[in-house]
């Protein structure tokens, strides 16, 4: 696992919180963000399942576990940070704030915001060329990223990409509150996140 990963992990984990089983939560039950609904087979299950069986102080006995902690570090490594190709940046703060994206709204969301912002960013097509929004972080795209971060003054150009990033991913949270208003309970709280 790279140094970036577990920056980004260790700064998305502080979001994610511990065991939730909120009933509005379309993920269901969760442990950091790992929702049964969604990955049923996951190894971490198991372990969940028997703590379950004795204890009631869930998070506190989840959190000593270390085995827990490994898979759920395996999970995200692979699942969501070099599944779309995070390992291939190097800006920190972009591949913290793509992680958490990831984390939070899917793999393809993030990668689809990352095209956007890189789309709206190209001054009219004067720095690059429009790339196809498709949520996959291919040879094109990352080539299109390179270009951006290499176009005026780099450190600038990360935070103006996170701006973006931030701005997609409010308005998602936005949408998702006012389709369904069950929602607005995570609305506080997916703010952190922005």
């Amino acid at each position: 696992m790279t140094e970036n990963f577990l920056k980004a992990y260790n700064e998305v984990m502080s979001s994610e919180g511990l065991y939730s089983n909120h009933p509005a939560d379309k993920g269901g039950e969760t442990w950091k963000g790992v929702a049964r609904k969604f990955y049923p087979n996951w190894e971490g299950w198991k372990i969940i399942d028997e703590v379950k069986k004795t204890e009631t102080n869930l998070n506190k006995v989840l959190s000593a576990n270390e085995k827990l902690e490994i898979l759920v570090k395996e999970f995200y490594y692979k699942n969501y940070f070099t599944d779309i190709k995070l390992d291939k940046l190097n800006e920190v703060d972009i591949v913290v704030e793509l992680f958490d994206i990831a984390v939070n709204m899917g793999p393809k969301t993030a990668i689809d915001f990352l095209q956007r912002s890189l789309n709206l960013l190209n001054n009219s097509q004067k720095l690059y060329k429009d790339i196809v929004v498709d949520g996959d972080f291919g040879n094109t795209s990352y080539n299109t990223y390179k270009v951006y971060m290499a176009s005026r003054n780099v450190k600038n150009n990360a935070k103006i990409l996170i701006k973006a990033l931030n701005g997609f991913q409010f308005n998602r949270y936005v949408k998702i509150c006012e389709m369904n208003p069950t929602q607005e309970i995570f609305f506080y709280g997916w703010l952190n996140r922005v």
